[in-house]
């Protein structure tokens, strides 16, 4: 079930920022309020998964009062990658020139979704940008160093085996596309669902 608030008498939209969530009601609420201070003009697709903790309801309900938010509510729990690409796909239609992605358990930091945006807005030459993070001066917060060294080392593998190799960090959904570029990917064309969906619509983007 949609709730799409209307956008007849809008501007064009400049930002749409997606959120995949399930079970995301203990830290949706602090994200959200976070991009609305450091991005108060952005549109906010939540795409829900049916979360059974209420998730879905609480946007739901935020959203009557402000009508720049918005739900995408799908039957049940399909994916990192099949989540996404329904909300790009919903997104699209409401005409954004900028589409971004970040996760909904505060793992990304809005200040630096932030300074993405910045970036793309001061530049014409760029279609997609990544928050990396293994960029210099990045660092990865609360993960173990197992956990941190198993990452990159996934991260070089899968880089060397798609021949990505000139992308930082394939695997971060940290990310904001240009819809333009969107536009002409066929999304039922991939195949992943889960987050190896991050790697492949790289793959396909390149083609362009």
């Amino acid at each position: 079930m949609r709730n799409w608030n209307s956008q007849l008498d809008d501007p064009p939209l400049k930002l749409l920022v997606i959120i995949p969530v399930y079970n995301e009601i203990a830290t949706l609420p602090s994200l959200m309020e976070q991009i609305r201070s450091r991005l108060p003009q952005a549109h906010i697709l939540v795409v829900d998964d049916s979360s059974p903790d209420g998730t879905g309801q609480w946007v739901a309900r935020r959203g009557r009062d402000d009508a720049r938010i918005e739900l995408l509510t799908r039957a049940g729990r399909d994916g990192l990658g099949s989540a996404t690409a329904d909300g790009i796909r919903h997104g699209l239609t409401l005409g954004p020139q900028w589409i971004a992605t970040i996760d909904g358990d505060l793992s990304h930091n809005v200040t630096d979704l932030a300074a993405m945006i910045d970036r793309v807005n001061a530049s014409e030459d760029v279609d997609i940008l990544i928050g990396s993070r293994y960029a210099p001066g990045a660092r990865i917060e609360s993960w173990s160093r197992r956990r941190r060294i198993a990452s990159r080392l996934v991260n070089i593998a899968a880089r060397r085996a798609l021949g990505l190799s000139a992308i930082r960090d394939v695997s971060s959904a940290l990310r904001v596309y240009r819809a333009a570029l969107l536009e002409k990917i066929e999304f039922e064309r991939l195949e992943s669902r889960g987050h190896p969906w991050l790697e492949e619509i790289l793959l396909h983007a390149l083609r362009y």
